[in-house]
């Protein structure tokens, strides 16, 4: 079963029935970006450390039976301009480039709050302004 196509549905519900972990698919996607990123780029920075352990915890709760909610586990990429207490955010900019975020946006608030699987920062235009789909990071 390839895991990487798998719906949130799906997925949510291998994790439930203990088909997979959430630590397993994190090392499975980690590996898959290792292979594909080369060729396109679409990740400034990976955290694995942070994944792993997240998706370790995600595991646990699995384990003591407790209901989740359907986001709990799913890898996501991140873009480069949604901030993540004590991440790295350059919002693809050079300018940027060594700023750390202070806080975490709403969205990451609750998607931490819901589970989710943080793998890492993905590219984009810089300040998200351009139409051109190149990389500026």
């Amino acid at each position: 079963m390839s895991l990487k196509n798998l719906t949130i549905k799906k997925f949510a519900e291998g994790l439930r029935n203990k088909k997979f972990s959430a630590f397993e698919i994190t090392k499975e996607f980690f590996g898959y970006i290792e292979e594909e990123d080369k060729n396109v780029d679409a990740y400034l920075r990976l955290s694995k450390n942070s994944a792993l352990e997240r998706a370790n915890k995600v595991d646990v709760e699995i384990t003591k039976g407790k209901e989740l909610n359907i986001l709990a586990g799913a890898p996501l990429a991140i873009k480069d301009n949604i901030l993540i207490e004590g991440e790295l955010c350059a919002s693809g900019s050079k300018i940027l480039e060594n700023y750390r975020a202070s806080y975490d946006a709403t969205v990451i608030k609750k998607l931490k709050q819901a589970g989710a699987i943080f793998l890492g920062k993905t590219n984009m235009d810089e300040f998200a302004m351009g139409s051109s789909t190149e990389n500026s990071a």
